[in-house]
């Protein structure tokens, strides 16, 4: 995992990920997962467009392809959603989202039941 400790607007030092070449959609998949575990907390329902890509770019050094990517991932149709990655994606997901994770346990143990 790729961290970066930088201070954010309130001069509060904060660790951040280096993106490390990886498209912004799966530090979505990566946090839309953390959220389904309880790990992340999920933002308030007055969170908008601009919010969600803030947090994305605070979080993950992401931009516009994470609040997209949010939008449009579903946890609970996993099959459906692996399906419609392209094949290299497909083969390479798990392997990808584990790194972002850092390793975590309950992370790799979600991946495992998720299709390939």
């Amino acid at each position: 995992m790729n961290l970066k400790i930088e201070p954010d607007e309130f001069g509060t030092l904060r660790a951040k990920y280096i993106r490390g070449g990886y498209p912004e959609k799966w530090f979505a998949l990566y946090h839309l997962i953390a959220v389904s575990l309880g790990k992340k907390s999920q933002w308030p329902p007055f969170f908008g467009k601009k919010e969600i890509i803030k947090f994305g770019e605070r979080q993950y050094g992401t931009g516009e392809g994470f609040y997209r990517a949010l939008n449009t991932f579903d946890l609970t149709r996993t099959w459906t959603l692996v399906r419609s990655f392209c094949p290299k994606d497909r083969a390479g997901y798990k392997s990808i989202i584990t790194e972002i994770s850092g390793q975590d346990a309950d992370v790799v143990g979600y991946l495992a039941k998720m299709p390939n």
